[in-house]
């Protein structure tokens, strides 16, 4: 007598084991991995002399952010798309959770071209003015100053602050006005591009410093550390003590646009 045997029946069970270990395994070792958000890319916007330098300096600190300076300046158009491309698109370690830089908008080759590029890549925005518009004018006119003793714009920890400006009326408003004229420019910028913002301002990065980095933090993604810059204030707060002629320029400003800037009572 012949025996037929069913290799079919006889191998399902043994088949099906297999496939359920399988399936099993395959399971625990996706929920055993760690679901990584997507990488968070952003620019800082800013005039200068608005506290980027610090910013930059603090978010450097942090291990989930890779952020870099001024790297558009003096860069032709072409240049520049292939900086922002290999910033945006590049590989990077995986404990890297956000990438950015920081630029003037006097720097950019063309701005439609680098708005066009930040909604590509979906990139959040974050502004950095400052509210007292002639203490900006005074800072940048001091920058120089700075520039011109090290070779840097700015102070670091441990150096001494620089003595009262000694510039003339006529050089401090033609400074107040193009620093003015450079923030409205930012934000008209900004409104553009329909991207996720953050606006801060020098200011509040002083007055409330820690809370103002946990607001960076939370907004590109990674996880809040404390953090702290390298750069130190060059300019006294006091407008009385860090410019040789403000009874001038009191003068000349009272009743303008800029009023509200002179008359502010020292910090």
């Amino acid at each position: 007598m012949v025996v037929v045997v069913d290799t079919c029946a006889a191998t399902t069970p043994c088949y099906l084991s297999i496939m359920r270990s399988w399936l099993t395994k395959t399971v625990r070792s996706i929920n055993s991995r760690r679901t990584l958000p997507a990488r968070t890319c952003f620019v800082v916007l800013f005039p200068g002399r608005t506290g980027s330098s610090h910013l930059i300096s603090c978010l450097a600190q942090h291990p989930e952010i890779f952020v870099e300076g001024e790297k558009l300046v003096r860069l032709e158009l072409q240049e520049q798309e292939e900086y922002l491309r290999g910033l945006y698109r590049g590989d990077r370690s995986a404990r890297i959770r956000s990438v950015g830089f920081k630029t003037k908008l006097k720097d950019v080759a063309s701005l439609d071209d680098f708005a066009a590029t930040l909604r590509a890549n979906d990139v959040r925005i974050i502004t950095l003015l400052r509210e007292n518009r002639l203490k900006l004018a005074v800072s940048t006119l001091n920058a120089r100053r700075i520039h011109s003793q090290y070779g840097r714009w700015n102070l670091v920890k441990g150096e001494s602050r620089l003595p009262p400006l000694d510039a003339s009326v006529d050089e401090i408003v033609s400074m107040l006005t193009r620093v003015d004229e450079a923030q409205r420019d930012v934000l008209s910028f900004a409104a553009t591009l329909s991207l996720p913002r953050l606006d801060l301002t020098y200011e509040t990065l002083l007055r409330d410093h820690d809370a103002t980095i946990a607001r960076v933090e939370h907004f590109l993604n990674v996880e809040p550390l404390p953090l702290t810059g390298s750069v130190e204030k060059a300019t006294d707060d006091d407008l009385r003590q860090s410019v040789v002629a403000y009874g001038e320029l009191a003068e000349r400003l009272r009743g303008s646009a800029y009023a509200s800037d002179i008359a502010e009572p020292a910090a």
